[in-house]
């Protein structure tokens, strides 16, 4: 059975752990150590998934910082709704091993850590679609109820947004295992 545990990431029990779940699943130098060590030194929330105490997946949450790429072009869009960036949080990715897909541990892990998230205060998620992944694309697609802010990211990208509780739902609804 797949146990969800959600926790601030710095100071994880299992942080190296999950630094080389990460660095292994990702095959990619752009999720390298010191990019987690720079997630971890942010307020973030990760939600881990532990089948029989090994980790199968992993999702990041992080409060966007005042020098996070999307908050100049995001404030004058968040005053224009009554929010800020310290309203907001977005995700680094989620990382799921490959044989545990289609068994909505992502869906899972996106709920609880959203509800973390929510139960901090914040109320939205701002994601940025300019790492070009169209998984990601289409999982937010899925998940729905999307905002378009009408601002691109550096890669021409747009941002959108989406309410935390709107994702809880939205997947909560989907999620029946």
């Amino acid at each position: 059975m797949i146990n969800i545990t959600t926790a601030n990431l710095k100071g994880h029990v299992l942080y190296q752990e999950i630094v080389d779940f990460i660095v292994t699943i990702a095959n990619s130098t752009k999720y390298d150590d010191s990019v987690i060590d720079r997630l971890s030194e942010l307020n973030s929330c990760i939600a881990v998934a532990l089948d029989e105490g090994v980790i199968v997946g992993t999702s990041i949450n992080f409060e966007m910082p005042a020098d996070h790429f999307m908050v100049p072009r995001l404030a004058e869009f968040l005053a224009s709704v009554g929010l800020s960036n310290a309203n907001c949080v977005t995700a680094a990715a989620i990382f799921l091993n490959p044989a545990y897909k289609g068994q909505g541990i992502a869906n899972k892990m996106a709920v609880a850590k959203s509800q973390w998230c929510l139960d901090m205060g914040h109320h939205t998620h701002a994601m940025a679609w300019g790492f070009g992944s169209q998984a990601i694309f289409d999982y937010n697609q899925y998940i729905g109820n999307l905002i378009d802010t009408g601002v691109d990211d550096d890669g021409g990208y747009r941002i959108s947004l989406r309410t935390l509780q709107s994702t809880i739902d939205s997947l909560s609804a989907k999620t029946t295992t």
